[in-house]
């Protein structure tokens, strides 16, 4: 069995946290509420049908609105709370990455923060400079809203139906610092 996040009877994606991690601490309570136990051969875009989860018809692989918009809910999430690259390093912008930068640069204003002082990255420690850690902290700030910009801008390509499935949305958030248009819809 796998946890699925299932949204009006149709699994949108797969919860799956990273190694020694719990799902608490790897997704929004929110989506772990709205998740389910599946079998290991169900796939994203399978529909409950008298209380199993079965394939798509091969027809069609479009997300209904309100499926589509909570994909990018999640989408958007996952990757705002992924991490984003400062300085060659991995730099983590989950929740508690982003409150752990915020009281830095608090000690940095009131002077309380040696400088440099040893900041741990996902690789180890480097000594981190009062100027770094405001760029850590900028960078971070871009990176997520990024995400959510690029999260209005998927929701309002969902609404004018120029994006319709998962695979159009994860194309999305595959870079939220490069600029983005969702595809001209085929006049078919």
């Amino acid at each position: 069995m796998k946890i699925a996040y299932v949204v009006n009877d149709m699994i949108v994606d797969f919860l799956v946290p990273p190694e020694g991690f719990a799902l608490e601490d790897s997704f929004h309570a929110d989506i772990i509420a709205a998740s389910e136990e599946v079998p290991d051969e169900a796939r994203q875009g399978w529909t409950r049908l008298d209380g199993l989860f079965v394939p798509p018809a091969a027809a069609s692989d479009e997300l209904s609105p309100e499926a589509a918009l909570a994909h990018a809910a999640d989408r958007r999430w996952r990757t705002e709370t992924a991490g984003t690259v400062w300085n060659g390093w991995d730099l983590p912008t989950d929740e508690r990455s982003q409150a752990k930068y915020m009281a830095e640069l608090q000690a940095v204003g009131l002077d309380v923060r040696d400088d440099p002082s040893p900041w741990k990255f996902p690789h180890g420690f480097e000594l981190v400079t009062n100027a770094q850690v405001q760029e850590m902290a900028v960078a971070a700030r871009l990176h997520v809203l990024a995400c959510f910009q690029r999260e209005g801008e998927v929701q309002a390509a969902i609404v004018s139906g120029a994006v319709v499935t998962a695979a159009a949305i994860d194309d999305a958030f595959a870079d939220v610092m490069a600029p983005w248009q969702p595809d001209a819809p085929s006049g078919d």
